[in-house]
């Protein structure tokens, strides 16, 4: 199936694309920083799952930034919309599948760490998968992909220290963390947000752990950014809506888009 869509995908732009970014919740505004080449809605894609959910607009873009070859994927694909892990990480199979060396994560989440305060970002140091679930498991070993892969440096460290002086550029209020992939759809109890925090995570949500541990497994440099669009249940008294996420995104959509510019530009 992978090699289907790829072919699909190259009949329409057979160049090479060293740079994928997929946007979460909140982030698809990032589109006006690209130079469009082409556009490509999931669901004209054959065999390629497609976006249910609110803010995830389902398309593929193809295009350049600042003179770098990026695939944008303006929406994903989560657990708790029923689908099955491996087609939860069908998108990172087909970016390596056209060449993607580097992969940016983006997603909104929920800030345990009380010291953080909705609109920062929280550069990715690390992850915890909470969702009982590893992308690799039926997996086929080989000598050049073995599926017991060392997991200690999939956010390096290079990229976290250069998402650090991009934010400090722009004047960003930002701190390097721990997420923690939870299935969702609801949002979690404050006893379990205790319990998160107790075990090291800073922040959570929904996506991205799944995502990552695909692209580290394919050879894939990863770099995750997580937009603090609210603080978790407990932390907070406030409701949590989704439209709250979308709403504090959008207020800081500028700046958002400054710093994914600087960071492909530099990497």
């Amino acid at each position: 199936m992978i090699d289907k869509i790829t072919q699909y995908i190259k009949s329409i732009d057979n160049n090479q694309y060293e740079y994928g970014v997929i946007l979460g919740s909140g982030w698809s505004h990032v589109v006006d920083i690209i130079n469009i080449k082409h556009e490509i809605h999931y669901s004209d894609i054959p065999g390629y799952p497609t976006c249910s959910v609110k803010g995830h607009d389902g398309k593929m873009i193809l295009g350049e930034i600042n003179g770098k070859n990026v695939i944008l994927l303006v929406g994903r694909f989560h657990l708790y919309e029923g689908y099955e892990i491996q087609k939860v990480v069908t998108p990172i199979h087909v970016l390596h599948a056209l060449g993607v060396k580097t992969l940016i994560l983006t997603n909104a989440s929920g800030g345990i760490n009380k010291k953080y305060k909705p609109g920062d970002i929280m550069i990715i140091s690390d992850h915890i998968n909470n969702t009982s679930q590893n992308p690799l498991t039926g997996l086929t070993a080989t000598t050049e992909r073995p599926i017991f892969i060392d997991t200690s440096t999939i956010y390096r460290q290079e990229y976290i220290a250069l998402a650090e002086r991009i934010c400090n550029r722009h004047k960003i209020r930002h701190h390097k963390g721990t997420y923690i992939q939870n299935i969702g759809p609801s949002y979690e109890t404050p006893a379990e947000i205790r319990a998160m925090g107790k075990i090291g995570a800073d922040a959570v949500g929904m996506s991205t752990v799944v995502e990552a541990l695909t692209a580290h497994y394919l050879g894939i440099s990863v770099i995750g950014l997580s937009h603090i669009t609210n603080m978790a249940p407990g932390i907070s008294k406030n409701k949590i809506t989704h439209q709250e996420v979308l709403d504090i995104a959008n207020k800081n959509k500028n700046l958002l888009s400054k710093m994914l510019y600087d960071l492909i530009s530099e990497l």
